[in-house]
């Protein structure tokens, strides 16, 4: 492996001229992979950084399930396995519960979504029944020039998930910059990717 910056030196004329294009070529697709693999470490850094923010929102959640202070809005800190880039953003919950005798046509009539059974307690009732629980969501929509969600979408939240958001969400929109700010990066190396790629095509061809 060659020591570039021992090679930039002034006093290094007779050790550069020993560079063949090879190694110049060689240097250069070991740094792109260096770069790739710094940009994939730092969306893993900002991935884990969204869970711990968030982390004390969903035991909240937990601790309020099923109950007067039920939060509706949860966010959603996951990878995009598509892309490998991290995604910050604000779900909204729709649950229905059924009887297990129950007859409704559940996925016809609520469209897709997952399902679990679980004791539940009816509204006005103090013991809980083993009941079929669907599960459905859909994004909080997020500002696509300020990258933050608005905290009128939490306007019919429970207190402390209002409280929470107020907190919480101005992080999320720092992370969302700071992920798309390496989207950039990535597209610019991909794009300096193809062009040495192009270049080698050529020099191959003549």
């Amino acid at each position: 492996m060659s020591n570039w910056n021992k090679l930039a030196e002034a006093a290094s004329t007779k050790e550069r001229s020993r560079v063949t294009e090879e190694l110049f070529r060689d240097g250069l697709q070991d740094g792109l992979g260096k770069v790739e693999a710094a940009i994939a470490e730092l969306r893993q850094i900002l991935l884990v950084k969204g869970l711990a923010i968030t982390d004390v929102y969903f035991a909240m959640v937990k601790e309020n399930a099923f109950g007067k202070d039920e939060a509706r809005i949860v966010p959603r800190v996951r990878m995009d396995a598509r892309y490998g880039t991290p995604t910050f953003y604000w779900e909204k919950v729709i649950r229905h519960a059924f009887a297990l005798t129950s007859q409704k046509p559940l996925r016809k009539t609520y469209g897709r979504g997952r399902s679990y059974e679980a004791y539940v307690r009816r509204k006005g009732s103090k013991q809980k029944e083993k009941m079929r629980v669907v599960l459905l969501s859909e994004h909080v929509p997020i500002n696509k020039s300020t990258l933050s969600v608005s905290m009128s979408a939490f306007s019919k939240e429970p207190e402390w998930a209002q409280l929470s958001a107020q907190l919480i969400e101005p992080e999320l929109a720092e992370l969302r910059h700071q992920a798309k700010l390496l989207s950039n990066i990535s597209r610019a190396v991909k794009q300096f990717a193809r062009c040495l790629k192009s270049q080698q095509a050529a020099k191959d061809v003549l």
